[in-house]
C-alpha cells in the first residue's frame, strides 16, 4: 500500500513539473492539458526567460495565438511584470497560467499591440 501511494505520488510529478534547463524554465506534461484550469504555475522566471517562449510552452493548442496566450499571462499575472509592461518579467516570479477560455478572451490584434509597445 506505501508503495503505491509513493508511487502515485511519483507518477504525478512527472505529469506537470517544469525543468529547468540553460534556456529557462520548461513546463513538462501532456500536451492540451489546461494547466490553467488546474491552478498552475511556471517559475521562477529567469533572467534569459522571455514571454514569448513561456507563452509557447504553456500554449494549449492553434486554436490561439501565442500573443493571446502571453497578454492572457501578463492580465493573470500583472503584479510580475514591471512598469506594466509585457516585455519585462520579473526575476524569480511565478507566472500563474490561464485557462484556455482566459486565452480566448484576449482579442489577438490587441494582444500583439501590447506585446509590440516598449
Amino acid at each position: 500500500m506505501r508503495g503505491l501511494a509513493l508511487f502515485s505520488i511519483f507518477v504525478f510529478a512527472l505529469i506537470a513539473t517544469p525543468v529547468y534547463t540553460q534556456e529557462g524554465v520548461v513546463l513538462k506534461g501532456p500536451k492540451g492539458v489546461d494547466y490553467g484550469a488546474q491552478g498552475r504555475s511556471i517559475g521562477p522566471i529567469r533572467p534569459t526567460d522571455t514571454l514569448w517562449r513561456i507563452a509557447q510552452k504553456v500554449r494549449p493548442d492553434d486554436s490561439v495565438t501565442i500573443y493571446q496566450v502571453m497578454k492572457a499571462l501578463y492580465d493573470k499575472n500583472p503584479n510580475s511584470f514591471l512598469d506594466k509592461n509585457l516585455n519585462h518579467m520579473q526575476d524569480g516570479a511565478y507566472l500563474r497560467i490561464p485557462t484556455i477560455n482566459e486565452i480566448r478572451s484576449v482579442n489577438p490584434e490587441l494582444a500583439k499591440q501590447k506585446s509590440e509597445s516598449r
